[in-house]
């Protein structure tokens, strides 16, 4: 059995995500990748079983860091659903948008990877999965002190919003400031619809 050479493993890497930043997943070429390592494509399948496991390897790290970041905001959650005060939802949504502004800095490459450059891959479906989670949550939120039937949908694409105005930031390529500066008017539109939906399911 031939021994793999890890030496060009980091060469694999950065070609890699030269690549998919410039192409997108779907467009992303594999012959291309190893053309630019310097590697045969076979070289690349003893590494990787196809090309989405390549593309989600180099995302395990925003993976963990965005799982890592979020935990802090659980408690805030745990704590607005104590209380079902709407007022405690909010500041929950708001500390965890600040942290989501951090991780989006610090972490912009692999950010913009993730949010702009993933349709068609799992990756895609992770992102997917965790604005639907974040959705159902909400509506778990609303559901236990509501007095009128909770709209879904509704809450499904005030979530979406959320994350849509993180993608639209990236691909915009702005600045931390500027795009704090943005993401807070978009929160002030999206703060008064949640308080809107709050209140027609809470009035008798």
């Amino acid at each position: 059995m031939a021994v793999k050479d890890h030496s060009l493993d980091d060469k694999i890497i950065e070609a890699a995500f030269g690549e998919f930043m410039e192409h997108g997943f779907l467009a992303a070429s594999l012959h291309k990748i190893a053309d630019i390592a310097g590697v045969t494509t076979g070289a690349l399948y003893t590494r990787y079983k196809n090309k989405d496991a390549l593309f989600c390897s180099l995302l395990e790290g925003i993976f963990t860091v965005i799982r890592d970041s979020a935990e802090p905001a659980t408690e805030q959650y745990r704590k607005a659903e104590e209380s079902g005060d709407i007022n405690d939802f909010l500041a929950a949504m708001e500390y965890e948008a600040r942290i989501y502004m951090d991780v989006l800095f610090e972490h912009y490459e692999e950010c913009v990877l993730f949010f702009c450059k993933s349709d068609g891959s799992s990756a895609k479906e992770s992102l997917n999965a965790m604005i639907k989670h974040k959705a159902d949550t909400t509506v778990e939120f609303f559901e236990k002190t509501a007095v009128r039937p909770v709209n879904r949908e509704a809450v499904r694409l005030l979530m979406e919003a959320n994350f849509h105005a993180y993608r639209q930031l990236l691909d915009a390529g702005y600045g931390k400031e500027k795009a704090a500066a943005c993401m807070e008017t978009v929160q002030n539109f999206i703060e008064a619809g949640w308080k809107e939906l709050y209140g027609k399911i809470h009035s008798t």
